[in-house]
């Protein structure tokens, strides 16, 4: 005898979900009921914290001053670039500062890509140079 669309489960089973279902419901419940009588906030901790730590540390006197720390001696700047290495070129003004008066994109966006392909090139030399 075939069912259709009914349950698989017995009832015994159905009742032993549904009680502890209802059980942990219960247990989450009467959980956070209890939660904020333990403390007010976690603030009101920290506060109490900071009270006992100030009452711990003696206080300096009024007429003393902190001696005061020397100064570190400066280090020297080091260049990070090398010496041999040649300077930043100049960026381009605008074809266009004002406003939109013409120029064809895409040349100018040919342009920016074969200058960046060039600038990335020269960057990769010097690691092709040092490795072999």
């Amino acid at each position: 005898m075939a069912r259709s669309g009914g349950s698989v489960a017995s009832p015994a089973v159905k009742r032993l979900l549904a009680l502890l279902a209802g059980g942990l419901g219960l247990r989450a419940f009467l959980r956070r009921r209890r939660e904020p009588a333990l403390g007010s906030s976690p603030a009101a901790g920290l506060r109490a914290k900071l009270d006992e730590a100030r009452a711990v540390a003696p206080e300096p006197e009024p007429g003393l001053e902190p001696e005061p720390q020397p100064e570190p001696e400066a280090q020297p700047v080091v260049d990070a670039a090398p010496s041999d290495a040649a300077p930043l070129p100049e960026p381009e003004p605008d074809a266009r500062p004002g406003g939109d008066d013409g120029g064809d994109e895409d040349a100018r966006r040919a342009d920016v890509h074969a200058r960046a392909r060039q600038a990335i090139e020269d960057l990769g030399e010097p690691q092709a140079k040092d490795d072999g």
